[in-house]
């Protein structure tokens, strides 16, 4: 599902998102009035928006907790790590420590709501109907729980690395990722179509355009 770019006028920060409803509904939930679709910005973008696109390709439902690259004692406040970089939700430059308790950052909490909560609203839109939020891979047979979302490529990797230390049976480990699979998979091929179907209706009307 691609991104679309929306701005409220000519002179202000241009916002991601997606229709939800017909209506515009940006990652950071922005409440401007009049946003409207515009092409791919070349300059820069609502820095929230910006950070939460990142985390919703990421497919990332349990990030990882890091101390500020300047951190020095572990009893700090720890900040959602944004995957395959160096920033957290937050926008601040994490290091490779992990803080000693489990205090988080209420401004990456914040935006990981907000990225929850934009993907659930849009997801149900083009399917019509509420649906259920995304969850990661757990296994019955042992506490083990994933972190990315079910069906995903980096899901199916962290699973498969699973099967080889579960104390189940390959054989149930199996069974339990089919059952799950075939369901996220149904999901993404559906949200495909309904993407392709908004863009042709979003080409055809060209006043949702500036």
């Amino acid at each position: 599902m691609e991104l679309i770019t929306f701005t409220a006028g000519r002179t202000s920060t241009p916002h991601l998102g997606g229709l939800v409803d017909g209506a515009p509904r940006t990652i950071c939930n922005t409440v401007a009035q009049g946003l409207v679709v515009v092409a791919a910005a070349g300059g820069r973008l609502c820095q929230s928006c910006e950070r939460g696109a990142a985390v919703l390709r990421s497919h990332v439902l349990r990030p990882e907790v890091r101390l500020l690259a300047t951190a020095r004692s572990t009893k700090a406040v720890g900040h959602y790590l944004i995957e395959g970089t160096s920033g957290a939700y937050c926008g601040v430059t994490v290091g490779e420590g992990t803080p000693a308790g489990d205090r988080a950052c209420k401004v990456c909490e914040a935006l990981r709501v907000k990225v929850a909560e934009f993907d659930l609203a849009w997801t149900s839109s083009l399917f019509g109907y509420d649906v259920e939020a995304d969850a990661p891979y757990d296994c019955d047979a042992c506490e083990w729980v994933g972190r990315y979302a079910q069906g995903t490529a980096p899901a199916r990797q962290e699973w498969a690395a699973h099967e080889e230390t579960c104390p189940a049976s390959a054989a149930d480990v199996e069974q339990q990722l089919v059952v799950e699979d075939v369901v996220a998979t149904w999901r993404e091929e559906w949200l495909t179509e309904g993407q392709q179907t908004i863009e042709g209706l979003l080409d055809e009307q060209g006043a949702l355009f500036v």
